[in-house]
């Protein structure tokens, strides 16, 4: 495992330890930051399956990558390749 992947898998880890009754969806912002590749994200959510709580990966960090800041590499990625975000992917809260 690389040191992306042990610190994208860290910041996974501590939000899943962060209470339903407290979470927020700033949560997984340490995550996106941390996670460096789609692949890095994916094997994360399916290591803390919790945390999203049933929602896809890639639909949540599209939605929250079109919706929020834009300065992690992974938001930079999905700004760079659009094709991969659809209308249809991006889920509205």
């Amino acid at each position: 495992m690389s040191v992306n992947e042990t610190l994208c898998m860290a910041a996974w880890s501590k939000t899943a330890e962060i209470s339903d009754y407290r979470d927020t969806v700033e949560d997984l912002d340490p995550a996106i930051r941390a996670c460096h590749s789609i692949v890095e994200w994916e094997s994360a959510a399916a290591e803390f399956p919790s945390v999203l709580d049933g929602t896809d990966p890639f639909l949540y960090l599209s939605n929250h990558c079109y919706y929020g800041p834009k300065s992690a590499a992974l938001s930079r990625w999905l700004v760079a390749n659009p094709d991969r975000i659809s209308p249809d992917s991006i889920l509205v809260f």
